[in-house]
Formats: C-alpha cells, sequence, structure tokens
C-alpha cells in the first residue's frame, strides 16, 4: 500500500509539473508569438508610409497613416511585453520611439519651404536601421520561445518515460511478488499435505502408538492402542495399561541418552 501511494504521488508530481509547462506556454508565449506575428506588419509598414510621404509629400495622409500605424504597433508591443513575463521589448520599445523622432524630423525636411532631400534620405535610412533592429529584437525572441517549446518537448518525453518506468516496473514489482507468493503458498500447502501424511500414519497404523508427556502420562492412543486394549480383554480401558511397569526408569533413561531421544519401543 505505502509502496502505491509512493508511486501514484510520483506520477501525479511528473503529470501536475507537465501540466503547468504546458499551460504556461500556452497562456503565456502562444500570446507572444501572436503578438510578434501582429507587431511584423506595422513595422514594415512604418518604413513604406515614411517613403510614400516622401514621393508624395501629402503631410495630411502621411499623418493619417502614420498615426493610425503608430497606434497599432504600441498595441501589440503593449501585447507582447504583457505576455513576456521573464523578457522584455526594450529594443523595439526604443526603436519605436527613434522612429517617431525621425518621422517627425523627416515631416519638418520635407514640409519646409526648401525641402532637404538629402536629408530625409538620411532619415529614411535610419528608418530602415531602427526596423531591422527591432526585427532581429523579435526573431531572437521568437528563437528563445522555440527553444523554450523544444525544451517542454524534451521534458515532456523525459516525463513520460519516468512516468512508464514507474508504470512498468510496478508491474514488474507487482509480478514478481505474485509469484513469490505463489511460490511460497505451494510451499506451504505441500508442506501441510506432508504433515497430514505423517499425522494420519499413527492412526492408521495396525500397532498401538502412545504419545506421553514427562511424567509419563498418556496424551494421545490411536486405534491400534485401543484395539491392543480389547485383545487383551481390557476394552474401553485406560491406554495407560499397555505402558510397562519400569515407565520410570525407561522415561530416565531417554533423557539422559546422548542425545536425548523421545521415541521407544517395547
Amino acid at each position: 500500500t505505502v509502496i502505491s501511494v509512493v508511486l501514484a504521488s510520483a506520477v501525479y508530481l511528473q503529470t501536475r509539473a507537465l501540466e503547468q509547462a504546458s499551460e504556461r506556454l500556452f497562456t503565456m508565449r502562444l500570446p507572444a508569438l501572436e503578438a510578434i506575428s501582429s507587431l511584423r506588419g506595422p513595422i514594415a509598414a512604418q518604413q513604406a508610409i515614411l517613403y510614400r510621404y516622401y514621393a508624395s509629400r501629402d503631410v495630411d495622409e502621411f499623418r493619417q497613416l502614420y498615426r493610425s500605424n503608430h497606434a497599432m504597433l504600441l498595441t501589440h508591443l503593449n501585447k507582447l511585453e504583457h505576455a513576456l513575463d521573464d523578457q522584455d521589448a526594450t529594443i523595439c520599445r526604443i526603436g519605436l520611439g527613434e522612429v517617431q523622432s525621425l518621422a517627425e524630423q523627416l515631416e519638418t525636411a520635407l514640409s519646409s519651404p526648401r525641402p532637404n532631400d538629402g536629408a530625409a534620405m538620411a532619415l529614411l535610412s535610419q528608418v530602415g536601421m531602427h526596423a531591422d533592429q527591432m526585427g532581429g529584437e523579435l526573431a531572437g525572441i521568437v528563437e528563445d520561445i522555440r527553444r523554450e517549446f523544444s525544451a517542454s518537448v524534451e521534458e515532456t518525453h523525459a516525463a513520460t518515460r519516468f512516468i512508464a518506468f514507474i508504470v512498468y516496473g510496478y508491474s514488474g514489482f507487482l509480478l514478481l511478488l505474485g509469484t513469490l507468493v505463489a511460490f511460497n503458498l505451494k510451499r506451504y500447502f505441500d508442506a501441510s499435505s506432508h504433515q497430514r501424511t505423517i499425522a494420519l500414519f499413527p492412526e492408521r497404523n495396525p500397532s498401538a502408538v502412545l504419545r506421553l508427556d514427562g511424567t509419563g502420562v498418556v496424551t494421545y492412543a490411536n486405534p491400534g492402542a485401543r484395539d491392543l486394549l480389547a485383545g487383551v480383554g481390557h476394552a474401553g480401558g485406560e491406554p495407560q495399561r499397555l505402558l510397562p511397569d519400569d515407565l520410570a526408569e525407561r522415561l530416565r533413561a531417554l533423557r539422559e541418552a546422548t542425545p536425548p531421544s523421545a521415541d521407544w519401543e517395547y
């Protein structure tokens, strides 16, 4: 019973650990992956919006598109940071602020009476650099999550092997225990059968067989002893009549024999 409780507890603990690991992956890592997937589009779109403004010089369209895309970026970045309890997205947060500053500088450079195209291209180049850095950080986070999933799979395999080991080991133990119990029961029944056979020997022996205590009092007489009593004219008499007159000397001789003996015939 104790072994069963211990093994059941071990299986429960392993199962619970797997459940917690899976719950953590599904409740935290999958939302992070969804947020990353949602971030990739707006990160690429912000650069396209800035290049579109450089080409069209339509400041009203630029402001509308950029603000809408920037709000989307902030929403998904907040979701990502919320999902990453043990990581952060500092580079994305900093990069987003830098791009915001570059967008403002680009608007100023292109909306002035004398647009500075060279400065605008330099700003767009920096935007591309920050976009690459943000993409790299997101790729790193994805890789970390991938490794975590791989480790979880390995942990699941190890736990499954451990549980299988416990189950098979316990089954083998029960099989061995059952075999030992069956073997001992067989020995017990064989011994009992032998003892019953020996016990029946005096009952079926036609000769008189008596058992005495240490003082010479008869404690058992077989049917042969009763038949012998009847044969000498003492039917129904006490088996004590069958004992010799020198019983005391015989018993003393048995006790003093080397080695002591408990059997004698006369």
